[in-house]
């Protein structure tokens, strides 16, 4: 068994992903099923709209206004050609996506730092860079506090 996701070495092959996107797969692992993709790449896309609609009453009560908001980052940016494709780096992609804006959503919206850490958590183990994002949340966080 090879994937372009496994890097051969010694003998072994190894994931390039991050602990925490294969942690996130593991779920659907443990059933032997085939990968549910389009579910998968249908709920990061209803999730992070669904996040997106409860920020974008940041902005104001006009519910249209609102509605355009929230499918801006899901329809008007790379991200549903990215997670409809379904592979596992896409779907990692969206995973890490979903996780952003669910931190942020109970940081500025609902502030629960534990579920923020959560979502946060989701984020930075399926796409490590999003750790640079951080020291933001910590600053809404004590702005909020």
């Amino acid at each position: 068994m090879w994937l372009n996701e496994l890097v051969p070495f010694g003998g072994w092959f190894y994931s390039v992903f991050p602990l925490g996107s294969v942690i996130t797969m593991m779920p659907l692992a443990l059933l032997r099923s085939e990968f549910p993709a389009a579910f998968l790449a249908a709920f990061c896309g209803a999730a992070t709209t669904w996040f997106a609609f409860g920020l974008a009453g940041l902005c104001g009560d006009d519910t249209m206004r609102r509605v355009r908001l929230a499918l801006l980052p899901v329809l008007g940016s790379w991200m549903w050609c990215n997670v409809v494709f379904a592979g596992a780096w896409q779907i990692a992609l969206g995973f890490a996506v979903v996780g952003q804006f669910g931190a942020l959503y109970f940081t500025l919206i609902k502030p629960r730092p534990l579920i923020a850490g959560a979502f946060f958590a989701l984020a930075f183990g399926n796409r490590t860079e999003v750790i640079l994002t951080a020291p933001i949340f910590l600053v809404l966080f004590w702005r909020a506090g």
